[in-house]
């Protein structure tokens, strides 16, 4: 299956805070960074979640966890269950896994984009990088 009609149908912010900042010339941040994937059968709808956590010098200062939720086309959705091999479970391809990991990470940066906005805060972003590399160990190619 070469394109998965989808929808946008959820975003929440299921948690968002902000620490106080270290006193520190440094501006290093690093990340934790977890995703999530779930289905909803009876709706049709792929749920990806990403919590993000901040730190500069080991103290967290940002925390963000986001979910959107992705409503499948029946026809799409009936050609997963389809090749599923019991009924607990529908395989999503792949290269769809990927793209609303990217488009949840996206909607993550723009909350906290606006939860940030014109405070001290603002300055720290979450960086553009390829999600390959999260997927790696769940696909062969």
């Amino acid at each position: 299956m070469s394109k998965v009609p989808f929808q946008i149908s959820q975003v929440s912010v299921d948690q968002f805070a902000t620490f106080p900042l270290p006193i520190t010339e440094s501006k290093q941040v690093n990340f934790d960074m977890n995703m999530s994937l779930s289905i909803n059968d009876e709706k049709r709808v792929v749920y990806c979640s990403f919590n993000v956590t901040m730190k500069l010098e080991g103290e967290t200062i940002i925390t963000i966890l986001v979910t959107c939720g992705y409503s499948i086309e029946s026809k799409s959705w009936e050609a997963f269950a389809s090749q599923s091999k019991t009924n607990n479970d529908v395989p999503i391809p792949f290269k769809f896994m990927k793209d609303i990991a990217d488009q949840t990470l996206a909607t993550v940066r723009g909350v906290l984009y606006a939860k940030t906005e014109n405070t001290k805060y603002s300055t720290f972003l979450i960086p553009i990088f390829d999600l390959k590399d999260l997927f790696k160990n769940l696909h062969s190619n």
